[in-house]
């Protein structure tokens, strides 16, 4: 396994171990495809979350993943940077239902499965 998807599956499953609820709501069946661990706890960085500056920055990066996964240019190094900010927006409670103008909960689950598919090869 490389080092950068066990990064990614680690990183899946802090997030699912941080809420369960939440991350099945975003990632519905993507639990039963990560292998299991033991669990772990750690306490986030700030107790008041993510500045606006970090927001936009998550927000712009995961923009030009989206844009490169909608043309199809998306390689598997920048799916697992588009989830690491994906994650970061969903621990921050910045990842709303319609975190795409116009794209609905249904079709923001299948960008996301999209992006951990191409992520994990």
């Amino acid at each position: 396994m490389s080092t950068e998807r066990d990064r990614l599956i680690k990183l899946l499953q802090a997030k699912y171990r941080e809420d369960p609820n939440g991350f099945r709501a975003f990632l519905p069946g993507a639990v039963e495809l990560l292998p299991e661990q033991p669990p772990e706890r750690r306490p986030t960085s700030s107790p008041f979350g993510l500045t606006e500056r970090e927001l936009s920055y998550h927000r712009e990066v995961l923009s030009e993943v989206l844009r490169k996964l909608d043309e199809g240019t998306l390689e598997s190094t920048e799916a697992t940077k588009g989830l690491q900010h994906c994650a970061a927006l969903i621990k921050d409670d910045n990842l709303p239902y319609g975190w795409v103008e116009s794209l609905s909960h249904e079709m923001g689950y299948e960008v996301l499965k999209s992006l951990l598919k191409t992520a994990l090869g």
